[in-house]
Parts: C-alpha cells; structure tokens; sequence
C-alpha cells in the first residue's frame, strides 16, 4: 500500500511538472499540455507484483489453466456437463401466463430409446500413440519447452483415419466397431461390449507412408490402447426429462450419456467425403459448397447438430451453419487473394480480393513479387497455425506454418555432404576393446551448406519460378518456397479477422427468410436420415422426422415515455418500433456550450457553406427533441488524414474550442468534439486519438461522409438518430419505461450488465492478447444514466477477474448520486457459454457479495444474477401464417418457457427485438451505428441469431428478488424497449447490451495494431485502446500481468489541472 500512495504521488508530481500544451500539439497555448505522462516500465512493473500480491484470489483463477493440448476436451467435456446445471435457480413455477398463446415449431426432433431393457451402453478410453522409427545419427536433444507428438496428441484427422484401420487389420473387432462411435479423440461409446470386457487391450495399427515415392518408404505405426472406463444406463435421461427426484442427483450420468449421443450422431456424418467439423464437431460443412467473400475467403454452408435434455424429453437440435474458411488449394495464389493482389500467373487460385489490406494494394503487383511488410503481417495474421501439404512431391504429411522466412534463393540450411552417417556397432566396439584401442564414436556425416533454390533444383529437379519470394518457415525450422506448398481445407477465418466487406458478403449468403430457412433444416433433416443410419440402429434409438409443436405466448409491449411537453409523449410501439416524430427528450443534455466539428472531407468535398448547413440542420435536429444548445455557431475546421496529420487535426479543433473567448472565460474542456470521415476504416484511429491522447478524455461522434449526402428529409431523420447518441453523451437520458411495466424495479433497484471479449485463439507461437472485460452500471433508479468500468485481463479467460473491484466503483457511484444504497441488484452476465455456467457464476456471485460487504459489512442487497444468451441453435417459426410479422419472423414479445427449455434451471427464450426482412441490404439492420453504414460486420455466430429467428435465450441463476417466471419476462421484454441508440427493442437488456454490442446487426469487431477492426462496444472500444496505447502489451497465460489492468479506466477517468472539473460522461461507450 505504501509503495502504491508513493507510486500516486509520483505520478501527480509529473503531472504537475508537465508544461500545458497538448490542446495545440507542438504549438504553444496556455490551455494545453504535452504528450501524456508515462511511468518507467520498471516501475510500473515493481507496482503491478505488489498490487498481484495483494489479488490472490484473482491471480489463483487466471493461473489454473489446463495445457492447449487438453483445453479442447476438457471445454467438449464440461459442455455436457453444464446441460445438466446442477445445484441452480430452480423455476418458480411451472412458466408464464401473462400474453396470448402462439402456435409454434422448433428445430429440435425428439429422440427415443425404442428398447428400454437394452439401454446399456459401454464407454472406453482410447490412447492413441506414434511409434516413431530410430532417425540415423545420434539422438538429437530435445529442449524443456518441445513436447512429443504423443504429449501433445495427434491431429484428429490421423486418430479418424487409424480408428477406421484398426476394423481392416483386426478382424476379430470389426462387429463391435461397426456399433462403436469414436470422437476422434479419446472417447469410444458403443452398445457392445469389447471381447476383453472391462479390461483393456493394446493393437498395433499400420497406416501408409507420407511419401510413397520416397527411397524406403515405411509404413507409420500406431498403437491403440482400448480401456473400459464406465458403463452408461440411458434410463437415466429419462428419469432427468421427467424430473424425478432421482434424475436430480444423476447429473454426471447423464452428462456422459448425452456426450456418447453427441458422438454417435456425428461419427459417420464426419467421415463423408469431402467434409470438415467444426463448433467441436457439432456442425459439419460441405467443403464444395464454398462462396467466395473475397480475399481469399469463402463462406462453407453445412448443418449443426446436437442432443439437448429439455422438459418435454430427448430431442436433436438441427439448424442450418454458415462459417468462413480460407479457400483451399495453392497457397501463393491464397496469399495473393488475402492481400488484394492481380490475377496470379499460370492459373493459380486465388485473385483481388473485397477491399484487401486497409482498402486493397494501392496498385496491382506481380503475382510473384516479394510481400512487403503490411502484406506479411497481414498473412501470417490469418495463415500462422494453418496446415500446408507440398506439392512438389506425392506426401500426405502435414506441415504448420509457423512464419516467414528469406527468399529462396538467399535462404541457406545445412545438409548432409550425400553420406550416411555411421554408427559403431556391438563389434566394432568388442573388437576394439579386445585388442586394447580406443572404442569407436559415431561419426556424423559431413556438412554442406546450401541455399532453398539450389536444394529443389539438385535434389527434386525443380526450377523455382519465383526464387526472391520469401521461403514459409514451417514447424521444425524448416523452409519451403510458397509455390511448392497448398493450403489445406478446414483454415476459418474467426469472425474477428473477417475484413468489413467480407463481414458484408457473410450476411447476404447466410441470411434467410424464416420460411426459406425453415426447409433447408427439414430438408436436412431428410438427408442426415438417421432412421437409415445402422450404427444409430444397433443403439435402439428413433428421432422423429418432423419438428417439435410447442406453445409460446407473446407479450405486451410496454408504454414508452418522452417529455410532457412532446406533442406525442407515448408513441405507439406495438411492432417493436417507432418514431421520433413529434418527440422532445425526457432528460435534456447539459447544456452545449463548447463544441467543434472537424470534416476530413476536403473543402473540395465539402465546401464550407455545405458544411455550415449541415451543422445548421443537426442544430435543429437537437433542439427539436429538446436539447439545451447554447452555442448554435460550433467551431468548423477542416482535417488532414495522411501523412500523419490526423492526430495534430484532432488537436488543432481542440485548441479552437478551448481558445474561443467564452471557453477561455471558464478554462472551459470541449464538451464534444464530432469528425465527419470519408474513410470508415479510420473510426477507431479517431475514437481513439481523441479520447487518449488529449490532456482530457472528450465525448465524440463520428459521422460517415456518404451518409450526409443525402436529401434534407433523409438528412433530418438522420441527425434526429444521431441527437439520440449526442443527448446520452452530454448526460441526457431520451425516453423511459412507465413504471409499471418494470415489475420489482423501484427506485433503490440498480441494475448491471457485464461481459468480456477475447482476441482470437493463439496459433503457431503468436501471443495472445489480453481479454477485455467491461462492468455497466445504472447511477440511479429510473434507469436512465450509465457508467462503466473496464479492465484487460488474461486473454480468452471469461470469469471477470477483478469484478468485485469494479461493482464496488460502481456502487459507491450510485450511491453518492442517490444519497443512498440500492436495495436490489439486477445483474444480467453476456457471453458465458453452457460450459462455464458454475465456474463464472459461482465466481461473479461471490464477487458481487464481496463487493457489498466491502462498502458495509451489513449490506446485503437482494441479488437476481441472469445469463443472456444469444449464440444458440433453438430456432422458432410460426405455425399459422397469421402470427408472423412482415418480414416472416415472429412478433415482437415472443416468449416461450416450457416444452424445449431445461428441466430443473429457470430459463426462457424471449424475442425482443423488431426483424426487417432478411433480404434488405446489408445496412438496413444497422440503424445506428456512428460509422458503419454499408459495413454490416457480423461474426457467424451472431448473425444465425440476429437476421433470422433465434430468440435470445435467459436462464435465470440465482434470484433473490423473488420473480416469478410473467414478472421476470415482463421485465426483460420492457427493459428492452430502452436502449438509448434505437427508436426499437432490441435483442438484450440494454445494460448487458452496452457492455457487449450497440446495434443487433454489428458484430463487436477487435482491433490490433496490424489490422483495421470496427468496434461497438464497452469491452472493444476499449481493446482498441488497450492493443494500440504505446504502454500496452500482452498478457501471458499463467503469470501476473505485464501492464495495468485499470491503465485504461485510468486514462478515461484522468482530469487536468487545467480542468480539474472535466469528466467524461458515464455513457462515453454510446
């Protein structure tokens, strides 16, 4: 604690030091500063192991992490285990009332156990193993950090092809294997039982060689060790559908036995040709049924498939999958795709890509030309971990590409000199001893070195076409030129590294009409055929052929409430939507004194009257929905963008709002700072230059050039939507939910929405990058004003580490503005994946107690802990034509609690938000976002939920508040109808959306210091900031972190001692 004060002081004192002068950059001017201040890393890290020490329980959990080798199963195992959530909220009831009833179809088929006397099934571990041949030479010596092919696994694709050899070359095992299923892994389920029984037994398994044409080419040996781990009755799932008190402590057995139902339904799928996995297994995609998405992407269509316990029994959830893979075949003609380069020579793959690198290679390059620096970075961006196969020779074996080396021609290696190297032998050593001489060593055999280029002309008569081309390095430190090398199938792209057009493309090839939809998983259903299948035969099961009818209800919407004086105060919201017209603000903005607008447009583009008109009509726009502006003339200045002019263009607007006479009056910060941009892909260069690199953090809204060309009644309903970002982000609050219909929610009721975003898995040795967890908070209790916190944290780790920090922040916050402590605490988590469930929730809960107990020892509000999910595969139609909306979906309001939700857990599927058709453009489902418009970026997972008929799914795991299942539905349909950015309800309660996304059509893209990434959201607004700051770095899995986790809720909470009152608004993320 002392150093820590001691660390504080210091950093005051040089603040303090500092001279003011960051206003007008390099220029002087008395309101401004210098860069901003930065302690010594050394420091810095001294304080970090002090502040570690002290958060135990916090480093414990980010310390316990499985190996990579083993993560992937032990994420597939606890999936299965989450379905059962023993040991939750239980449902108070037996479900809703409230709302008329709706005719219904889900994707899910029901599946039964035809004999119930034969439902054994055996369950036995399977060890797969290289025998790898002696090399020649003496051993080489392998260092602490490599692992054997055995330590770490063999790909899955190997364990297939020796699992499907092992029936041709043991006979005697061939009628049980053809009964068997087998995950490719370790896992074999299969309703008889092996001749050993429950012991186990060892097979040898020969599969060919790599090379056939090789000199000597030797078959690869494996072995295959089968051990009886269990015995599985599948009576017990019936006892955990019915919700008998006995199926209630069965939750491992039936975990187990929904994992070999999992496993069986895929085996054969799997192994058809022409076919790869993926969501671990669960879905399974057509590699010919690829379309292009540019850059040398395609999107793979295919289905998901999964069995899931439910109230009403057993069923299989079909739905319709959509992934993006990079193209399979020629990796240089991939890598000129992925870059935007010309049409390679010779007929290679691949071609410009959509847009290529920050917007396509500025000019057509020769196909065989060197990359560049961006291109490379951008490459192995995507391309490091992949498998690659070379085509210079007949080899099936596999290489992982691992980076860039020199060019053919200038990289060298060492080889042996064209002798074997020998080895002394038992009588060569016998013989020398007998006789008294020395014994023989081993003699390796003599060196030559020699470059890539010579080496494929010698020894595989290949004239390399393009010698200055950079050499892959491939695992093993090895080199191959790229024009001997082919990209194998199964590469995705994950939706973060997806370029904005092809996040564009993605959307119109997935996105389907309900209907359209609804026959392509019947259709599927129909080729899957398992009633045809024998291996599901041999296990007594039966799936139904048509999907499930079920009953929902569909809600009320709730009153929506502008000012008194609007001269609509409740406008209609019946279909989810509704219009400003006619509308004032229910809370107006402080008012607007000290403003600018900064045009990147040129005034070529943009010439000043046109400017000063369009800044005129959003004036009008604001004080028409009841916005105070006291300055109605704000500052106009025009930017540059290139040559590095960006930040100082940002700077010079600053210094004109802060030296206009009235600011300077007051010393007064800009209250806002708006940027007019031709060039979306430089959003989060500008959001983040204006609110890290100015001496004060400033609010700021970005405004796409193409949109403001447009004609004045467009242009009015345009800035009326973006006087809705500007009111909340001069602490405004736009409209409100009549009391009444927020059942439980009083004045001393805060809510909280919480999420946390990752950077892509790790491949290939890159590092990973920090997660991002954001905590959203309401100040008070008409839940009309926000505040947020954030913190970076071991990457890919969901438990918000330092959660119990942050709600007390947020905490003591509402209570300083309210004067007193809330009484109940609503908090609802986003993004917790079935699989994490009693880890998170266990974890968070506590730290929300925690947190309580730390402002007062006594304090113990109520607390009703809600997951909201959104990325799964529960589809719902319409059964009558009469129930369906417009555009084919379901209404508004749509709630279905009963039939396929979980048998003993409290949740509920709810449709909130209003649908356009699926078939508009791309931009019709982003209504508000700042810079986004004609860029929809969506991740595949999102968009199966958000342009089709998914309904977000709650499941309520803790209540304290006493809900029942119409006031909590009531309650989540009503708060939806309250998110500040949109005249609709949306898809998620706002709080849990503010922390997690803006608009139901954009995905929260990341961003990295290599590659232009949008982002809408708390948690990736603040990874831009996070990956990009200069005192930023990684955080390696296992350790304390490297940086300060708080650095960048520091940077937005920083003041001035020019502006020692300046705060940037609790609603800064808007």
């Amino acid at each position: 604690m002392l150093l820590r004060a001691l660390l504080q002081q210091t950093k005051l004192r040089v603040l303090a030091g500092q001279d003011v002068k960051a206003w007008a950059g390099p220029s002087t001017s008395q309101f401004g500063w210098g860069l901003r201040p930065v302690l010594s890393r050394a420091l810095l890290n001294f304080s970090l192991k002090t502040s570690h020490v002290e958060n135990k329980m916090s480093t414990n959990v980010l310390a316990t992490r499985p190996t990579q080798g083993t993560q992937n199963m032990k994420d597939f195992a606890d999936d299965f285990k989450a379905l059962t959530l023993r040991g939750m909220q239980p449902r108070p009831d037996a479900g809703g009332k409230a709302g008329r009833p709706i005719a219904l179809l889900a994707n899910v088929f029901a599946l039964t156990i035809k004999n119930k006397s034969k439902s054994l099934i055996h369950h036995y571990d399977v060890r797969v193993l290289a025998i790898e041949a002696p090399r020649p030479g003496p051993a080489r010596p392998r260092t602490g950090t490599q692992a054997s092919d055995q330590e770490r696994g063999l790909p899955v694709r190997v364990c297939r092809d020796i699992w499907d050899a092992l029936a041709s070359q043991h006979g005697e095992l061939a009628p049980v294997l053809a009964k068997a299923a087998y995950d490719s892994r370790k896992n074999c389920f299969t309703p008889v039982a092996f001749d050993f029984g429950t012991g186990e037994q060892e097979f040898a398994v020969t599969l060919p060689p790599h090379s056939p044409d090789a000199v000597n080419p030797r078959p690869r040996e494996f072995s295959v060790k089968i051990t009886h781990a269990a015995t599985i009755d599948f009576g017990v799932l019936a006892k955990w559908t019915a919700k008998t008190p006995e199926g209630a402590r069965l939750g491992d057995q039936v975990a187990v036995a929904l994992q070999a139902l999992d496993v069986l339904l895929r085996h054969d799928p799997i192994r058809r040709a022409n076919t790869i996995a993926g969501g671990q297994g669960r879905k399974i995609f057509s590699t010919q049924s690829g379309q292009d998405i540019g850059n040398g992407g395609e999107v793979l269509s295919g289905f998901f498939q999964s069995v899931r316990p439910t109230m009403g029994g057993l069923v299989v959830n079909i739905d319709t999958a959509y992934s993006p893979y990079l193209k399979a075949g020629a990796l240089l003609g991939v890598m000129n795709a992925m870059v935007g380069r010309d049409q390679p020579a010779r007929g290679q793959g691949g071609g410009r890509g959509r847009g290529g690198y920050q917007g396509g290679a500025p000019a057509a390059r020769p196909s065989g030309a060197r990359f560049n620096p961006n291109e490379a970075r951008q490459i192995l961006w995507l391309l490091r971990g992949r498998k690659v196969r070379v085509t210079h020779r007949v080899s099936t074996k596999e290489y992982e590409i691992v980076g860039f080396g020199d060019s053919a021609s200038a990289q060298t290696f060492s080889m042996d000199a064209g002798r074997r190297p020998t080895r002394a032998t038992a009588v060569n050593r016998a013989q020398a001893a007998a006789a008294g001489a020395p014994l023989p060593a081993d003699q390796t055999a003599p060196q030559v070195t020699t470059t890539i280029q010579e080496y494929f002309r010698t020894k595989h008569n290949v004239t390399l076409r393009f010698p200055d081309l950079q050499c892959i390095e491939v695992k093993g430190r090895e080199f191959i030129p790229i024009e001997c090398l082919e990209l194998l199938s199964g590469a995705g792209i994950p939706p973060t590294r997806l370029t904005p057009d092809q996040g564009a493309l993605m959307i119109k090839i997935a996105a389907k009409k309900p209907e359209e939809r609804k026959h392509q998983i019947e259709q599927q259903r129909a080729i899957i055929s398992y009633e045809t299948n024998a291996r599901i035969g041999a296990w007594d099961l039966e799936a139904s052929k048509t999907m499930k009818r079920i009953t929902g209800r569909v809600l009320n919407p709730p009153k929506v409430q502008y000012a008194q004086s609007s001269k609509v105060k409740e406008p209609s919201v019946g279909r989810g939507q509704w219009n400003l017209l006619d509308t004032k603000f229910i809370g107006p903005n402080k008012p607007l004194e000290h403003w600018g607008v900064c045009s990147f447009a040129s005034e070529q583009m943009l010439p000043l009257v046109k400017f000063r008109s369009l800044v005129e009509l959003l004036v009008k726009q604001m004080k028409d929905r009841g916005m105070r502006v006291g300055n109605e003339r704000p500052k106009l200045t025009y930017g540059n963008m290139f040559d590095g002019q960006r930040l100082q263009s940002i700077k010079d607007l600053a210094k004109a709002i802060v030296t206009d006479p009235a600011a300077l009056k007051v010393k007064a910060a800009p209250q806002l700072m708006i940027f007019i941009l031709t060039d979306p892909h430089t959003y989060d260069d500008v959001k983040r230059d204006v609110t890290m690199s100015l001496p004060v953090p400033v609010a700021s809204q970005v405004l796409l050039f193409k949109n403001l060309m447009k004609d004045e009644r467009q242009l009015g309903q345009y800035f009326g939507n973006v006087s809705m970002k500007l009111n909340v982000k001069l602490f405004g609050s736009n409209w409100m939910i009549a009391p009444a219909d927020l059942p439980k929610f009083t004045a001393k009721t805060m809510m909280l929405g919480a999420d946390v975003t990752h950077p892509p898995a790790a491949r290939g040795g890159e590092g990973l990058a920090p997660s991002v967890a954001a905590v959203v908070g309401t100040q008070e209790g008409s839940n009309q004003t926000y505040s947020a916190q954030v913190r970076t944290q071991e990457g890919r780790v969901e438990i918000i580490a330092e959660l119990k920090e942050m709600v007390k922040t947020l905490l003591d916050q509402w209570i300083a503005k309210n004067k007193v402590k809330p009484e109940n605490l609503i908090f609802f988590r986003d993004g917790v994946s079935e699989g994490q469930y009693a880890t998170v929730v266990e974890f968070e809960i506590s730290a929300i107690k925690a947190a309580c107990r730390e402002l007062d020892p006594r304090y113990s509000p109520k607390l009703t802990y809600v997951v909201c999910a959104k990325r799964h595969n529960v589809r719902f139609f319409a059964a009558a034509d009469k129930d369906r909306d417009r555009s084919g979906n379901l209404p508004a309001g749509t709630v279905v609690d009963t039939d396929v939700t979980h048998p003993y857990v409290w949740d509920f599927y709810l449709r909130k938000d209003f649908k356009l058709d699926s078939h508009r453009p791309p931009t019709d489902f982003i209504m508000l976002s700042e810079a986004h418009a004609g860029l929809v970026l969506l991740s595949l997972e999102l968009l199966l939920t958000i342009v089709n008929l998914g309904l977000p799914f709650q499941i309520c795991l803790l209540d304290e508040n006493a809900f029942t299942s119409d006031t909590m539905e009531k309650l989540v349909n009503s708060l939806c109808y309250s998110f500040a950015r949109a005249t609709r309800s949306v898809s998620l309660v706002p709080v849990a959306y503010y922390a997690d996304m803006y608009v139901p059509a954009s995905l929260a893209f990341e961003r990295s210091a290599d590659f232009f990434i949008f982002s809408n959201s708390v948690c990736t607004k603040a990874r831009t900031y996070a990956y990009l700051d200069d005192s930023a770095s990684s955080i390696s899995s296992g350790a304390a972190p490297r940086v300060n986790t708080k650095h960048i809720q520091e940077q937005l909470e920083r003041t001035s001692l020019s502006n020692p009152g300046h705060k940037l608004p609790g609603s800064w993320f808007m």
